[in-house]
């Protein structure tokens, strides 16, 4: 870009606002407003645009100088003149658009994110501590309590993983640097603010904000909280926080729509301190604070909007009293289920931290006071189940379902997540067993009346609750004694009771075995129900089928009569109960077995040759066929290995019946060149390869045949995805291992050709299945791989995918799993010396790219890399440190050098776990860069 005058730059951003730009236009316009900011006289235009009184200049000109600041990285004496421009910007502009001076504030922040200055504070007071600019003052203290903020949550959440790495690194970061120093005098100044826009003394029950002050009210709440976050850095006085009139008039604040907001979030940082120094003045300041907090929730149930923020306070507030196990706790708790108790679910949502909260406390108390503590949890609890239960009705009394409701899929949606987590928590703090106790009345009750929707809530809470523990038999017993009228009641309550019955497989097989034909029966009636019943009865088969396969076999000659009949089940229900057959069917005797899967087979490939060429048609019934597989694979898992053998056979035989089939649609020109459909097949014959396992070898060859020369014909990754679990499956017997190296050698050309005609980024998917499919061989016949030119190959192409910033996460992933196999000394005891030989010349190359991966890319990979660095450390103790030295030095020079010194040193001390060492270095490179 040639020289540029300030007039130029402002006739550009002129006319980019311009309202009758074309498309190519705005464009070409954007494109060159970009390339400006990159032009080292930004700098000093901007400046001058910032004194043009146009606010789109104005705006342009602050964002640009933002864009600089953290992207440039000017050097210590253009940063020095920056800090002075900008401030003397913000003074200048104190009258003008918030926007354009809350952008400066952030471009002033960035700069000190490069070199602090404790001074700044004072300097922005003395020039805006006027009533008419205060405010101005208190934007700047915003955005620099919110950055900082944001720098202290990452540390803290560091030193939660590393210990004691991280707290030492948080003293050296430049904004903590600028803001410890001046934690008190914050503080101070703001009292000193508040003085003049709120004169007079504030109380708990009353607050008076003169007209024209209130968003400077709501400034110094905000700001207020977030510098109570730098509380212990900055040595500050509790006195000065319990005292504090700004503190005092947030709890009436809480009780205007202007103010509930900041209001809240001030109160939660002061009880979270209250909580980390356990302090008894402000606990006691919390304690009184509750009272009238709970009579403006009370007063303002009409309101929702409020009784949401004031919720979330008291949620906060009644937090802090949690641990303490004492009266305040209960009287908290009191206080949280009268809150609780509100028919919005926005309400509901903040109160459900406070029980999780109750039941840490309670699970972590002294144990001899646990007995005494549990019962007056339980004592205080028990008004909460009936708030609950009402809580879970639905809200209509609808007979029918429609999928499309919004409002019906919302209250599903609010109880699956937050009433079943409140549920929960209420079960393990009042005793599960009480709590079904207290619930079963109304259950008695509504099965006596009809009263479908008290009984389906009753039915969810016992749901609900069975998460962790089984409920006594008499118990169960009597529920399912009580319940045995439910096939007479709403679909709704049927659905609940059959989600019961698929939780309580278990118990009904060892307990109750008697109510399993009938409620078997029960649940093949609703598979012919509406479309949620039906889907409820699916989910039930497949829970049953894992806890008492044996009972629920007697569903096959029903499942075996309506399998016809359900083309019409939604894609989701259809592939589980597919799933659910695949396992069921394993149970029948092995002289019926495989007539069961001819039976549930043939009804998919008949549809596939009817529908012609309808490929959606086509796709729904091969995932159906890959769910029934996919069961069969469950079976066998979990069987002794003689029935799975049986089961293998069996299902191999039937595999032979569909292979020519399956085979003519995998070399259809059309299935071929459509990814996804091709892709569905190929899932279809992975899942057989599971269920058939070591049966499946007289149709391997046959396989093979056809996805290699697919392969050739068109190279597609989930081909080889196929041949890895094939090479997983078959590649332990040593027959095999040679023939199947061979197949991954006709596979690997084609591959690399394509990666070496383009970026390999763009073909993430190929490279992530074939380390996939190198790995399975390093862990099958690593012999075969070492004696062939493949593992030199796979070396160079995983070390320069490692380089590349465009290969995905997960294919990065897949390619350094290879590397943590062939580096593991334990794996392949037979390569004991010629796996380091191979190592020994490339041990620089492999950590320069795994090092460049840690600093450059995602942290998910940093543990796959730590576990790299431990098995080269076994095999090779003396040249670790080399490589890594070599590794560290060759890295990109954005990477600080303090960052890889203290890398280096960890390693070699020894004293840290690798994982933890890579993480700090990836955290101590730039964001900006990676």
């Amino acid at each position: 870009m040639a020289a540029i005058t300030t007039a130029e730059v402002k006739d550009k951003i002129v006319f980019f606002y311009r309202p009758d730009l074309t498309p190519e236009q705005r464009k070409a316009s954007d494109n060159w407003l970009q390339d400006f900011r990159r032009h080292d006289a930004a700098w000093g235009i901007c400046d001058e645009l910032l004194q043009i009184d146009d606010m789109t200049v104005q705006a342009f000109a602050a964002t640009s100088l933002q864009w600089r600041v953290k992207n440039a990285k000017p050097d210590v004496s253009v940063g020095k003149q920056l800090q002075q421009c900008i401030l003397g910007h913000i003074v200048r502009l104190r009258n003008g658009k918030k926007a354009v001076l809350e952008t400066l504030c952030s471009a002033f922040v960035e700069l000190l994110q490069l070199r602090p200055n404790p001074g700044v504070v004072q300097e922005l007071w003395s020039s805006l501590k006027s009533p008419e600019t205060v405010t101005v003052f208190l934007l700047f203290l915003d955005v620099l309590g919110d950055r900082a903020g944001r720098v202290l949550g990452d540390l803290e959440e560091g030193a939660e993983a590393e210990r004691a790495d991280a707290p030492e690194i948080s003293k050296d970061h430049p904004l903590l640097v600028t803001v410890q120093p001046n934690v008190n005098v914050v503080l101070g100044l703001l009292h000193e603010v508040w003085q003049h826009i709120v004169p007079g003394t504030q109380d708990f029950r009353s607050l008076k904000v003169p007209p024209g002050m209130e968003q400077a009210t709501a400034s110094v709440f905000a700001v207020f909280a977030k510098w109570l976050r730098f509380f212990e850095m900055g040595g500050a006085d509790e006195n000065q926080v319990a005292s504090s009139p700004i503190v005092m008039a947030s709890i009436p604040a809480m009780n205007r729509h202007d103010l509930c907001d900041p209001a809240c979030d001030l109160l939660s940082e002061v009880a979270i301190l209250a909580t980390d120094r356990q302090s008894a003045k402000l606990l006691s300041l919390l304690e009184q604070a509750a009272a009238p907090l709970m009579e403006f929730r009370a007063a303002s149930t009409a309101d929702d909007d409020l009784s949401v923020v004031l919720t979330k306070a008291l949620s906060r507030v009644c937090r802090v009293f949690c641990p303490l196990l004492n009266h305040q706790t209960f009287q908290s708790t009191k206080f949280m289920i009268h809150a609780a108790d509100h028919p919005n679910q926005r309400v509901f949502h903040f109160t459900v931290g406070y029980w999780r909260t109750l039941r840490k406390a309670v699970s972590t108390a002294r144990q001899a006071d646990a007995a005494q503590i549990e019962q007056a949890v339980a004592d205080v609890m028990a008004p909460f189940v009936p708030v609950l239960l009402k809580l879970s009705m639905f809200p209509t009394e609808s007979d029918t379902w429609k999928p499309d409701d919004d409002d019906e899929f919302e209250f599903d949606k609010f109880r699956s997540e937050d009433l079943s987590e409140a549920v929960h928590e209420c079960g393990q703090l009042l005793g599960e067993v009480k709590a079904v106790q207290i619930a079963f009345p109304m259950l008695t009750q509504s099965l006596q009346t009809s009263r479908w929707a008290e009984c389906e809530s009753v039915l969810f809470f016992i749901a609900a609750i069975r998460h962790t523990k089984t409920l006594r038999d008499e118990l169960l017993a009597e529920l399912f004694k009580q319940t045995a009228p439910v096939a007479s009641q709403h679909w709704r309550v049927q659905a609940q009771y059959i989600t019961i019955i698929g939780q309580e497989g278990d118990w009904l097989r060892c307990s109750a075995p008697h109510y399993i034909p009938g409620l078997i029966d029960f649940i093949a009636h609703c598979l012919n129900q509406q479309p949620r019943l039906q889907a409820a009865a699916i989910d039930a088969i497949g829970a049953l089928c894992e806890t008492c396969p044996a009972q629920v076999v007697q569903l096959y000659p029903v499942l075996q009569k309506g399998a016809a009949s359900w083309t019409e089940l939604n894609l989701p229900e259809a592939k589980s109960l597919m799933t659910s057959l695949g396992c069921l069917v394993c149970d029948l005797p092995e002289a019926d077995l495989l007539k069961a899967i001819e039976g549930f087979c043939t009804p998919s490939i008949n549809r596939i040759q009817s529908v012609g060429a309808d490929k959606v048609a086509i796709s729904r019934e091969i995932k159906k066929l890959e769910a029934l597989f996919r069961g069969a694979d469950k079976a066998a898992n979990r069987s002794k290995k003689d029935v799975a053998d049986a089961i293998g056979k069996s299902w191999a035989t039937a595999w032979g019946g569909m292979w020519p089939f399956i085979n003519t649609m995998m070399t259809n020109g059309s299935v071929e060149s459509d990814a996804t459909l091709f892709e569905e097949l190929l899932s279809l014959v992975r899942n057989a390869v599971l269920a058939c396992g070591k049966e499946f070898l007289p149709h391997l060859e046959s396989l093979i045949n056809t996805i290699v020369a697919s392969y050739q014909r068109k190279p597609q990754s989930s081909i080889l995805w196929l041949v890895g679990t094939i090479v997983n499956v078959f590649g332990k017997k040593p027959e095999l291992a040679l023939p199947l190296s061979s197949v991954v050698n006709e596979l690997v050309g084609p591959t690399l050709e394509i990666l070496s005609k383009s970026d390999p980024g763009v073909h993430s998917d190929m490279i992530q299945e074939l380390f996939y499919v190198m790995s399975m061989c390093v862990k099958n016949f690593p012999k075969e791989l070492f004696a062939s030119p493949l593992a030199v190959t796979f070396f160079n192409v995983g070390t320069a995918c490692m380089l590349n910033t465009d290969v995905t996460r997960d294919a990065l992933s897949e390619v350094i799993q290879y590397f943590r196999e062939i580096t593991d000394p334990y794996a392949a005891p037979e390569l004991a010396s010629s796996i380091p030989a191979f190592l020994d010349s490339r041990g620089d190359a492999l950590l320069s790219a795994m090092l460049f991966v840690v600093v450059r890319r995602d942290l998910d990979n940093s543990d796959y890399v730590g576990d790299v660095l431990i098995n080269l450390k076994a095999t090779f103790p003396h040249k670790l440190m080399q490589w890594v030295h070599h590794g560290l030095a060759s890295l990109p020079a954005e990477v600080p050098a303090a960052a890889r010194e203290s890398c280096l040193h960890s390693l070699n001390a020894g004293t840290q776990k690798e994982h933890a060492i890579l993480e700090r270095l990836h955290r101590d490179t730039p964001s900006n860069w990676r």
